[in-house]
């Protein structure tokens, strides 16, 4: 042992027995977390599709349906996860469930049930935290533990690679409970237009007016190019009409983007045009700013989440605390299509044509399919005001306009009251000039009837 721990030991005498016990096992425990940490090669999971293991787990075998991009991500991370608590790579966590097969019920030797169990409730206590870099890279930020509704995902996630590779587990963890500061924030027009006040670029405006008007995903979002707006921007048919596929269902789907949307993007496209870019109709819709703007790399979603990362708080739409108190940002970018789904119903929309806008599997004989655009177009107006940021102002606003409105009256209001005493000046003047040509003329009346008489 150190002679740190050996130091412990001998000042430690006094205590009880159990004290240096505990203070033995836990650094045992983190050494050899360390030393499993070193082992293991992560970078496997980069080349995931040569490891058979891994490939039935995300492409599944022959037949079966592979995961959407964006779980795969999801999944991986999990799987780095426990390859991290296990010191294990994915094909030595099967060939130990297949040794597992043939333990005796009564051995104390412990079954990879078990060791998921005891890595569900490391990722609620020791998992340490690691925040993603912008080259992809990940550090600890120095915090432990995850939410229990991730944790719960990820164990779900590692019993779907056991089971696809002919292990099924058979645990009972209970779901959490829903956290009230995990619900996605309520947006409304007025605070998608406090959102735009506060944004620091016309792209930012453009991503958020596009998500809010159009109900679609990130993901969704991230893989826009000209050539899906190109013809309406052209013809001025306004919404414009998209049609898209929404990979994560493989549904094929129109929608619109409303006035708002369309001006913003408009303008965004003209600033990228003045700098010198050739803007065809490959070119992504969204691109990517900071040390990347000058390659013109396509927007990721995680360049969304750093748009409402600060923003929010900023416009004052949530406090930090909250955020602080949630697990995740309850006014993240999903919020935006939260709301698109119910500004539209509030409106009347029919809920299986917000489901259409939204890019959902619905059945294939549904009506929306056949419509023509005209026709989605009258039902996507139907409830576009409620979408539109345009006439919409704070109440800081409208009072600012209401103080220069009463000073504007009021300056107004003096000159005519100035006016009206130089008026009555005026006036008081041709009373005295009357009262004297009256006088004047009485004076020449009388001089006329002397003449008379003295004739």
């Amino acid at each position: 042992l150190p002679n740190s721990i050996k130091k412990r030991g001998e000042s430690f005498l006094s205590i009880p027995q159990w004290w240096f016990t505990v203070s033995i096992v836990s650094y045992i425990r983190n050494e050899k977390h360390k030393i499993s940490m070193a082992t293991v090669d992560f970078s496997i999971l980069d080349n995931w599709k040569s490891i058979p293991q891994m490939k039935y787990w995300l492409n599944g075998r022959r037949g079966m349906k592979p995961k959407a991009p964006k779980t795969q991500i999801n999944y991986l991370s999990s799987m780095r996860a426990y390859m991290e608590f296990r010191g294990m790579n994915p094909s030595e966590m099967i060939q130990e469930a297949r040794k597992a097969r043939k333990i005796d019920e009564d051995s104390d030797e412990e079954l990879p049930v078990d060791k998921v169990i005891k890595f569900h409730s490391w990722l609620l206590s020791e998992y340490e935290q690691k925040a993603r870099g912008r080259n992809g890279g990940r550090k600890p930020n120095g915090k432990k533990g995850v939410s229990e509704t991730l944790a719960h995902g990820v164990i779900g996630a590692i019993r779907g690679f056991y089971r696809a590779n002919g292990f099924p587990l058979t645990i009972q963890i209970d779901s959490p409970a829903p956290k009230e500061e995990n619900y996605s924030y309520e947006f409304r027009a007025k605070d998608v237009r406090k959102l735009i006040q506060h944004t620091r670029s016309l792209r930012d405006r453009a991503v958020i007016l596009t998500m809010f008007q159009s109900g679609m995903d990130v993901q969704t979002l991230c893989r826009l190019e000209y050539a899906h707006i190109a013809e309406g921007m052209e013809k001025g048919n306004i919404p414009i009409m998209l049609t898209l596929v929404r990979q994560k269902s493989k549904v094929k789907f129109r929608t619109f983007i409303g006035e708002d949307g369309v001006e913003v993007i408009r303008t965004y496209l003209e600033e990228r045009r003045y700098k010198g870019e050739n803007i065809t109709y490959d070119s992504p819709l969204f691109l990517q700013e900071g040390k990347n703007k000058k390659q013109l790399m396509k927007l990721k979603p995680r360049n969304v989440d750093d748009i409402f990362k600060n923003l929010v708080v900023q416009a004052g739409i949530i406090t930090q605390e909250r955020i602080d108190r949630a697990d995740i940002n309850p006014a993240r970018p999903y919020a935006l299509r939260a709301a698109f789904s119910s500004i539209l119903g509030l409106k009347g929309v029919d809920r299986d044509a917000v489901n259409y806008f939204m890019g959902h599997k619905m059945p294939y004989n549904s009506a929306y399919f056949r419509m023509t655009g005209e026709e989605l177009r009258e039902l996507y107006l139907k409830g576009e005001s409620g979408l539109s940021i345009s006439g919409i102002r704070s109440m800081t606003e409208v009072e600012e306009k209401l103080n220069k409105e009463i000073e504007r009256r009021d300056y107004i209001i003096t000159g005519m009251e100035e006016r009206i005493k130089k008026v009555e000046k005026g006036l008081e003047v041709v009373n005295d000039l009357n009262e004297n040509i009256m006088v004047a003329q009485t004076i020449l009346a009388k001089v006329e009837v002397l003449k008379k008489l003295k004739e």
